[in-house]
């Protein structure tokens, strides 16, 4: 017969349980230290988004793909056969590389609250007996269909792009 005590943790319950948080704080910060992989260099043919400091408080900003770059100059095309853009990188106030698109899901916390009323309306008993059934059945698909609105657009839409900054190209010092 065994008897089991509660008090204070063993060794290894000591042990078990750093082990639990070490694993937990590497699984927080890997998507961290895997961002801090991304390469951070410009190469011909890479789209970026370039901004260009104005003295008027106004920002330029240009989205193409590199065509050429040099340590003093970066060659933009535009997309669609509009041509290049020469811009200098004492105009250039940021660099940023085309890092994919946002996923659809990563509002999912922010849309929760209007996924509630379209489940509760889809999960509601229905009515199939008595003189106004048809007309309250209706009411109810053209209900639901109006709460769905805004998550059947917010997933309809074309996701934006993530931009990563590049730091190596502009703060490299230019060649004299």
């Amino acid at each position: 017969m065994t008897i089991e005590t509660f008090g204070p943790p063993t060794d290894s319950g000591v042990a078990m349980r750093v082990i639990r948080q070490l694993v937990l704080a590497a699984f927080v910060a890997l998507p961290t230290l895997l961002q801090s992989q991304a390469p951070d260099s410009i190469h011909i043919g890479d789209r970026v988004r370039v901004r260009i400091a104005a003295t008027h408080g106004n920002t330029g900003v240009f989205i193409g793909n590199v065509a050429s770059i040099s340590p003093d100059t970066l060659f933009i095309d535009i997309p669609g056969g509009k041509g290049t853009i020469t811009l200098a990188r004492a105009a250039i106030s940021e660099v940023a590389i085309a890092n994919g698109r946002e996923s659809h899901f990563a509002n999912l916390p922010r849309m929760a609250p209007a996924l509630v009323a379209p489940l509760l309306i889809a999960t509601m008993p229905s009515i199939h007996d008595g003189p106004h059934a048809n007309r309250l059945r209706n009411q109810r698909y053209i209900f639901l269909g109006l709460t769905s609105l805004p998550l059947i657009l917010h997933f309809r839409r074309t996701p934006p792009e993530r931009w990563q900054p590049v730091y190596s190209w502009l703060d490299a010092r230019p060649p004299r």
